[in-house]
Order: structure tokens, then sequence, then C-alpha cells
């Protein structure tokens, strides 16, 4: 999970009906992330997300079709869409692509969040599945392409792994997150794909 920003309207995949108000998705959507980082997972449910937005829960009913649902849109309003950067520099696009990480999880209240979620997977499989499917798969892809790239052009060795490359980037992010809790300081991203790139090269 990673990316940054302002809270933005993520369109329910799912809920015919009436038009829908951004005012009341915004509510919702910000509703949830907070749930989720205060009690977690296992608290929501569509009636408490409803009374903390100050709607109907037949509002939330007709915009998501589950829990589930509802939560992956919740995570993906604070994520900005990850695209190559394109910098010319491999050093670069992936200093570039970790600080996207970093400030988004150095937000107290996201912090909180992913760690509730990641304990949460351990049991939840239809949680961990929708995760990974909607969030984690499609974004390591962006970074895995532009690692594949650096292969082909000789800056990434021929014989590296790519998804343990991957893992290293993100789990040092992570592992302060969830395990050590030591500061994601504003230079972790170079010191980490430094210290990456020297076993990739």
């Amino acid at each position: 999970m990673e990316g940054a920003g302002e809270l933005e309207v993520v369109a329910p995949r799912r809920g015919p009906g009436r038009p829908r108000s951004a005012e009341a998705d915004r509510a919702i959507l910000a509703a949830t992330v907070a749930l989720l980082a205060e009690a977690g997972f296992a608290a929501i449910t569509m009636e408490r997300v409803a009374s903390s937005a100050g709607v109907g829960k037949a509002t939330v009913y007709r915009r998501w079709a589950s829990k589930v649902d509802l939560v992956i849109d919740a995570i993906r309003t604070g994520m900005h869409d990850i695209e190559p950067p394109g910098t010319g520099s491999l050093r670069q696009d992936l200093v570039t692509l970790m600080s996207v990480q970093i400030d988004w999880l150095r937000d107290t209240e996201t912090g909180r969040m992913v760690a509730g979620l990641s304990a949460e997977i351990q049991h939840n499989a239809e949680l961990a599945d929708a995760l990974r499917t909607n969030l984690i798969i499609s974004r390591r892809a962006v970074v895995r392409r532009i690692l594949a790239d650096a292969v082909l052009s000789g800056e990434v060795r021929s014989d590296a792994d790519l998804d343990v490359v991957l893992d290293l980037l993100y789990g040092a992010i992570h592992f302060r997150v969830l395990v050590t809790g030591e500061p994601l300081e504003p230079d972790l991203a170079s010191k980490i794909v430094d210290a990456v790139l020297v076993g990739a090269r």
C-alpha cells in the first residue's frame, strides 16, 4: 500500500440507484479510515460507519456491497495512483516512489490503520485477498517494471531476484511502522534505495 495526499473521493464500485453525493462519499470514507485507525477492522460495521459519518445506514449500503469493499475504497482515498517517475535515473525513480510510500505512512492515523490491517489479514483471507488484488499487486508491478527495465539496461544484475528486491525496498519501511516504531525520517527513502542497489547492481 503506498501513496499519500488529500482525501479524494473514490467512486464506490457497486451500488445502483439515485445519484451519489460526493459530500456523503467523503464523509463515509473518512469515517471508515478513522474507525480503522482507532479500533481496527473488526470494529467496522456499516451501521457504525454511517453513524460516524452522519448519514443513514441505507446510504452506506447503497454504495458498498460489503465491509471489505468499503475498507478497500477507504484505504484508496489517501493513496495517489503511482506512475513510473521517468527521471532517467533508476536510483531517483526508486527514491521518488519510496518517498511517496513513506509520506503516506508517516501520517499517524494511516500508520495505525496499516498496522491494524496487517494483523487482521493474518486470519482474514477475504480481506487479505482483496488488499492484494486491489492495491498491492498492481502497485508492486509498477516498481517491478522499473527494475525489469534496469535489468535490460544493465543497471541491475541479470540474476537479481526482483521480487526479493521489492521486498527489501518496501519491507524496510513497513518494518519500522509495524515492528520497531523507529521514525520515518525524510532521508529514509534514499538510505534504503542506496543499500538495496548495492546488492542489486
